[in-house]
């Protein structure tokens, strides 16, 4: 969570530090001080983890051999994340093409809302994580009772999560976006799609829940595919169909809306489904 913090936290400065510019110490980039932000807050989270993995780990960065005989499966699960990945940067891509092609008011809207998600996102996440150790090791003792309650109790627990954020955002609704800008244009758009960004909350927490439980079973080519059809087939089609009707950044977060759905609700019905028809076989 503290990684996580550390890349939100500097992505959301960087990002207007970078887009819009200050004063004449920096100059405004736009699009471009956008993805430099992203390519900074990636490198200060990467240098982080290293120094808890050294701090906190007993687990060296030096290859010893001879390698362990899971790598094989280990470097399989890397590239099933990496194509994962992948899809993730091209929905997050079209995301801000779409907004940035409706103008600077609208991608400045869209940078303050989607950077607002992330933040509550990686601290769904973080919370997430802890699912993610548990269920690997509950799978690992075949204890298929407790890991199917283990996934029942988080989703409990995710959504209360999401409904708190999505409450204090509301009660925040006009308050949240002035710390941002006081440019009203901006704050137009913004306001528009915000209650669209708050009503994911509750299943991103769903989404992310079971993303990390997922990643603890090791089944990283079911969150490949599942990605891949989100993305391809519900939110790229979505995007270019709601734009075609002209929804501008309405159509740029029901889409992400769309999205989220497809990554959430479709883990909890393969999760269930697979363990309960294994805790019966006990």
């Amino acid at each position: 969570m503290v990684i996580a913090l550390i890349g939100t936290v500097t992505n959301i400065v960087l990002d207007f530090l970078l887009v819009y510019g200050y004063e004449d110490l920096v100059p405004a980039m736009h699009v471009r001080g956008a993805a430099y932000a992203s390519v900074i807050a990636q490198i200060l989270m990467a240098i982080a983890s290293v120094v808890f993995l050294l701090k906190k780990t007993n687990i060296p960065l030096w290859v010893k051999w001879p390698l362990n005989q899971e790598i094989k499966r280990f470097l399989l699960m890397i590239a099933h994340l990496f194509v994962r990945t992948l899809a993730l940067n091209v929905t997050l891509y079209l995301g801000t093409s779409y907004s940035t092609a409706l103008g600077k008011s609208y991608i400045a809207a869209y940078t303050i809302g989607i950077n607002l998600w992330f933040l509550a996102a990686f601290v769904i996440d973080g919370y997430a994580s802890a699912g993610g150790i548990l269920s690997g090791k509950l799978l690992g003792a075949k204890d298929y009772k407790t890991l199917l309650l283990l996934g029942k109790k988080l989703i409990r627990y995710g959504v209360v999560i999401g409904v708190i954020l999505g409450l204090l955002g509301a009660l925040l609704y006009h308050a949240i976006g002035r710390i941002f800008t006081h440019d009203e244009m901006v704050l137009t758009e913004f306001y528009k799609i915000f209650w669209i960004i708050l009503a994911m909350f509750p299943v991103c927490a769903i989404a992310f829940i079971y993303d990390s439980i997922f990643k603890g079973l090791g089944e990283m080519k079911t969150l490949r595919n599942l990605l891949l059809i989100a993305t391809f087939l519900v939110f790229a089609p979505v995007l270019y169909i709601l734009d075609l009707f002209d929804w501008q950044l309405y159509g740029v977060f029901t889409a992400l809306y769309a999205w989220i759905l497809t990554r959430s609700f479709p883990l909890v019905y393969i999760f269930r489904r697979r363990f309960k028809r294994l805790s019966e076989n006990v």
